[in-house]
């Protein structure tokens, strides 16, 4: 169905209804959607425009209340089609005809693969003992199904729908690489400038020496250390990123990729200090309001003003419990603190991937897509992966990919889009399983034909030599997490940061150093990263981090 809609008189290619009789049945079934939907299905209606997003949502929500008996109009204002303006008349043959226009759009509508998606989502949900879970696909530009499934907290048994609100983490850092990459395009902000000139209180010191193009690719140098709980006082972000001290400092800016946290509440700062205005202010009023992201927020109370999930804890094998307190944290609001749903993260890739055009309108400048599309620093170990702007860029089996993902106490998050077939996934839950990044290219499959291949499963398959152990032999640190690895008895004893300690091996090529965690029976791989000369410099390990050699 188009947005574009000319004339009244002329019909929706896929029902046959004139379009002015599908507008009215889905401002019918707005009604019942919440007075948020109502209100603006009927400005939409007397615009004679509506969007394809809220027109889909709205005729679904008709069609399942009619075929339940349950009432389709509020006695909000008088229409026609209800039969009267305080108690309409909801058994009207007018009001029951357009209701049946309603259904005929959700069935021209719905995608041939929704099933099979429900499906999948349903099996997931069991598999990875997720409380709720929420999709969002998109096609061609445009959202193609968004659908809520099992509960938002397991205590009352709330419905997860396609409008609840989930914390995202990490995604988060996706909203704030838009908001400088649009600062930076208007001129506001120079990313390649040190940081001391937008935070002059850093002046002279090794933090403030990194730029904001370093913070947005995790190449800043900068050890991690992210905090799921703190203050709420959004003057929080300004009293720990004006004083951020060297010792958070591990290795010299743009020498390797680290996945940081701070970084982002940093370029976060940034943007404050340059316009003089919060960050919460300045990612709705540049970034979500214009993106159409009504509801999104980094402001917990605010988020707390709409249906949303809580997040769930506990042990993979034991059933999930509610995570109490729920994170919060000002301080790192930019780093991994936005509610959203998926529909409305779907708009977001849907303007990356259509060069800042929305709904036919411009709402990023393609400058600010471009930059943060573009990669920057390899990702060690990988053959095409590497750091955009608050995303990764990727090649995967021939095609372009862009990701980002998101985990915090009690929920996980996964943006992934196609850019040249135009399709995106947004997978999001309410617990810190595995199930988006499993979810996400089982759909992908079943929506677009799209195979990923195998992963790749990292094996210590031989020991190290004398000239292998003498030069992986070291301390390795992000802060006060090291790493030592000795040479003891011809083999490499290595002591992990949690104090657990185990046998070290390489891979075939030497590439990797392999470790078993007693624990979890896991096996963690490290990539050796070296410097030019030849020198072991770094261990890479697969959640992104890279450990310095101490001297």
């Amino acid at each position: 169905m188009s947005s574009d809609v000319s004339s009244d008189v002329s019909s929706d290619v896929s029902t046959g209804v004139p379009r002015a009789r599908l507008r009215a049945a889905i401002a019918a079934a707005a009604l019942v959607a919440s007075p948020l939907a109502a209100q603006t299905a009927r400005t939409a209606h007397a615009a004679r425009t509506a969007p394809v997003i809220d027109m889909h949502m709205h005729a679904r929500t008709a069609a399942h209340y009619g075929a339940r008996g349950m009432p389709l109009c509020a006695p909000v204002e008088r229409m026609p089609w209800c039969g009267g303006p305080a108690k309409p008349n909801t058994g009207s043959p007018a009001f029951r005809a357009l209701l049946a226009d309603a259904q005929k759009a959700v069935i021209a509508q719905t995608p041939p693969w929704a099933a099979a998606i429900d499906s999948l989502m349903a099996g997931e949900l069991a598999r990875a003992r997720a409380p709720g879970a929420q999709i969002a696909v998109v096609e061609r530009g445009r959202l193609a199904y968004a659908k809520g499934y099992g509960v938002a907290d397991v205590e009352t048994g709330r419905p997860v729908t396609d409008r609840t609100l989930f914390l995202t983490g990490s995604v988060t850092k996706l909203v704030t690489a838009t908001l400088l990459a649009q600062l930076a395009a208007s001129g506001v902000v120079d990313l390649h400038a040190p940081v001391s000139r937008y935070v002059p209180e850093l002046a002279g010191r090794r933090t403030g020496a990194v730029t904001t193009h370093h913070l947005l690719t995790h190449s800043s140098g900068w050890s991690d250390a992210g905090t799921p709980f703190g203050r709420l006082d959004e003057t929080a972000l300004g009293d720990v990123f004006r004083a951020v001290g060297d010792t958070i400092v591990a290795t010299d800016p743009g020498r390797v990729a680290s996945y940081c946290n701070p970084c982002f509440s940093m370029a976060g700062y940034v943007a404050e200090r340059a316009t003089g205005r919060r960050y919460a202010d300045l990612v709705d009023s540049a970034v979500l309001r214009p993106l159409g992201m009504r509801r999104a927020t980094v402001r917990p109370t605010l988020a707390m003003t709409y249906d949303f999930a809580l997040g769930h804890a506990g042990a993979p094998a034991d059933p999930p419990r509610v995570q109490r307190p729920m994170p919060a944290n000002a301080a790192d609001a930019p780093s991994g603190f936005l509610y959203a749903s998926a529909p409305e993260l779907s708009r977001l890739a849907a303007a990356l991937m259509g060069g800042g055009m929305l709904d036919g309108q411009r709402v990023l400048a393609a400058d600010a897509v471009r930059a943060m599309t573009t990669a920057y620093v390899p990702i060690p170990g990988e053959r095409a992966e590497a750091h955009g702007y608050g995303l990764d860029v990727d090649t995967v089996g021939g095609r372009a990919v862009w990701r980002k993902s998101g985990t915090v106490a009690g929920f996980r998050a996964l943006v992934t889009m196609w850019p040249r077939e135009q399709l995106a996934i947004v997978v999001l839950t309410n617990r810190a399983t595995d199930l988006p990044m499993h979810a996400t290219p089982l759909a992908a499959r079943l929506i677009a034909g799209i195979s990923e291949p195998p992963t790749i499963v990292y094996r210590g398959e031989r020991d190290a030599t004398p000239a292998e152990r003498a030069e992986l032999a070291g301390t390795y640190g992000i802060g006060r997490q090291p790493i030592v690895i000795a040479d003891s008895g011809g083999a490499l004893v290595v002591r992990l940061p949690n104090g657990e300690t185990g046998l070290g091996r390489l891979t075939r090529d030497g590439a990797r150093l392999v470790l078993p965690a007693p624990t979890d029976s896991a096996l963690h791989p490290y990539v050796i990263v070296r410097d030019a000369a030849g020198r072991v410099r770094y261990l890479f390990r697969d959640n992104g981090r890279a450990y310095t050699k101490r001297p």
